[in-house]
């Protein structure tokens, strides 16, 4: 009984997020951002915050910094390693 084994491309979690930013009109990408700021002003950790735009930055440079600039954070966090980087260092 074999599993099935899934494409590489199935572990990005990032491409379906940056295509879909990358479509947006004009006005729709400061739209996100300002939602995402909205949400996560929410979160009461900093520490989640800094993640959670860390992951930003697998989708947008200019998504992450207007976020982490609406939040106040000074700079902007590492990106965390993606699983096909990780996959591709471990070869």
């Amino acid at each position: 009984d074999q599993g099935r084994i899934r494409a590489h491309s199935v572990s990005d979690h990032y491409s379906h997020a940056r295509q879909f930013f990358r479509s947006q009109t004009d006005y729709e990408p400061a739209q996100i951002a300002s939602a995402l700021v909205f949400e996560l002003s929410k979160v009461e950790h900093l520490h989640i915050r800094q993640a959670m735009v860390g992951h930003l930055l697998h989708i947008s440079e200019y998504l992450a910094n207007r976020v982490a600039k609406g939040l106040g954070l000074v700079e902007l966090p590492d990106a965390p390693k993606t699983l096909t980087k990780i996959i591709f260092a471990l070869n």
